[in-house]
C-alpha cells in the first residue's frame, strides 16, 4: 500500500469519529455549523500534530494530505450523512419490494 493510502486509511475512520461525536454533543436543532467547525479544526488539529510526530516519507505524505483536508472532511461528512439519511427513508418504508410473499 502507498503511504497516502496508509495514512486515508487512518484518516477517514477518524473523521468519521469525529463526526459522531459532534453528533452526541451538539445535539439540538441547528447545530450543523458547531458540527463542521468540531470535525475541521479536530482533524487539522490531529494532522498538525502528526506532522510534528513524523519525519521523511510520512511527513511529506502528511503535508500533502494537509492541504486537501477541507475536501476530505466535507466528502466523508456528505457520504457519512447521505447514508444516515437512506437508512432514515428505509425505516420509514414498510415496503418490502424484494421480499417474496
Amino acid at each position: 500500500m502507498l503511504a497516502w493510502e496508509e495514512v486515508l486509511t487512518k484518516v477517514i475512520p477518524t473523521v468519521i469519529t469525529l463526526e459522531k461525536i459532534a453528533e452526541a454533543w451538539f445535539n439540538r436543532p441547528k447545530s450543523g455549523e458547531q458540527k463542521k467547525a468540531f470535525v475541521h479544526n479536530s482533524t487539522i488539529e490531529i494532522f498538525k500534530i502528526a506532522k510534528k510526530l513524523t519525519t521523511g516519507g510520512a511527513h511529506h505524505t502528511i503535508e500533502v494530505l494537509e492541504k486537501h483536508l477541507p475536501d476530505l472532511i466535507d466528502t466523508t461528512a456528505s457520504v457519512l450523512f447521505a447514508a444516515k439519511r437512506d437508512t432514515k427513508q428505509e425505516e420509514g418504508n414498510n415496503e418490502r419490494p424484494y421480499e417474496q410473499t
